[in-house]
């Protein structure tokens, strides 16, 4: 019998609980939509070349980046799909029990950060419960049984506040091994930076 988890796309799964936005563009569609936005070509193509084997994909354009004056990023969408509606339907605690490490490897290159000097990482997961926070932190845990991670929070100045996960140095090693076999395998050099490592002088972005 097929797990959940291999039943779900690792990039619709990573879309839903990182930069991904489904959506639908009217009330009377049946199916939902997903799409991306990134700086990065590489890991946008990526995504979109995988999508393509299981929906229509839009092509990539440019539009105008909120980062900075001048700037702009790259995005493409799919047609509606019984695929994206899956994953639409699924709580994030269903979303995160499904995660394996393909799925886990795209989320935190959507949204996690390696600190270049003192190796640890942090997974940020603004819209996550508590307890969907420490449900994530024991299935990283799971797949990489090193050191446990540990919630922590982004405080901001007016108040709010969001959680994210800390994960320990000796943990953040493993994952680093596999972010970057990942990474190289696929041509997905302008990320490389997520794992300490420089990227090449040349990209798909600079050629």
């Amino acid at each position: 019998m097929k797990t959940l988890k291999k039943l779900v796309n690792p990039i619709l799964l990573s879309g839903k609980l990182g930069d991904g936005c489904i959506y639908k563009n009217n009330e009377e569609q049946l199916d939902f939509n997903i799409s991306f936005v990134s700086i990065n070509l590489d890991y946008l193509s990526y995504k979109r070349d995988q999508l393509s084997k299981i929906v229509k994909v839009s092509n990539i354009r440019t539009q105008k980046s909120g980062y900075k004056s001048g700037a702009f990023s790259y995005t493409f969408a799919t047609y509606m799909s019984k695929h994206i509606t899956k994953v639409a339907n699924m709580s994030i605690s269903e979303c995160i029990e499904s995660l394996n490490k393909e799925s886990f490897i795209m989320y935190y290159l959507d949204d996690g950060t390696y600190h270049q000097k003192k190796h640890f990482m942090h997974l940020y997961c603004n819209e996550f419960t508590v307890e969907e926070t420490q449900q994530l932190i024991d299935k990283i845990y799971s797949m990489y049984p090193v050191k446990i991670g540990a919630l922590r929070w982004d405080k901001k100045r007016d108040g709010r506040a969001y959680p994210y996960i800390y994960i320990p140095v000796k943990t953040a090693n493993e994952i680093r091994k596999d972010v970057e076999k990942f990474l190289i395998k696929n041509e997905i050099h302008s990320m490389l930076y997520k794992v300490g490592i420089d990227s090449p002088s040349e990209t798909i972005e600079t050629k």
